[in-house]
């Protein structure tokens, strides 16, 4: 299951990316990605060695489709809420829960 992250933007900010990423990944283009798809958002400031703000956005994913399709979801991103940011993309290895699910 992917997760979107959102590090270092301003409320507003965030809640305008968060509706644009559930606006697209509900787009019948996706199907039902959106079921999958997490959005979390993080409450934190950015910011480089120069003191300016620098937020981003991370992405979990682990299959190769996952990867396709976030990037394809926050590439309409700026498009629909006139905004910039930088992406990174984290592949995980492994997912468990604790205390483990039992298989049935």
């Amino acid at each position: 299951m992917p997760n979107i992250e959102l590090h270092g933007f301003n409320e507003d900010m965030r809640k305008l990316i968060v509706e644009a990423i559930w606006a697209v990944a509900f787009s019948s283009e996706f199907g039902d990605f959106k079921d999958e798809l997490e959005v979390t958002e993080i409450q934190s400031v950015v910011k480089d060695r120069q003191n300016r703000h620098q937020p981003f956005v991370r992405v979990f994913w682990r299959k190769r489709k996952e990867f396709e399709i976030c990037k394809k979801v926050l590439a309409q991103v700026p498009n629909l809420r006139k905004c910039c940011f930088d992406a990174e993309f984290v592949r995980f290895v492994h997912f468990c829960s604790f205390p483990p699910k039992k298989t049935m």
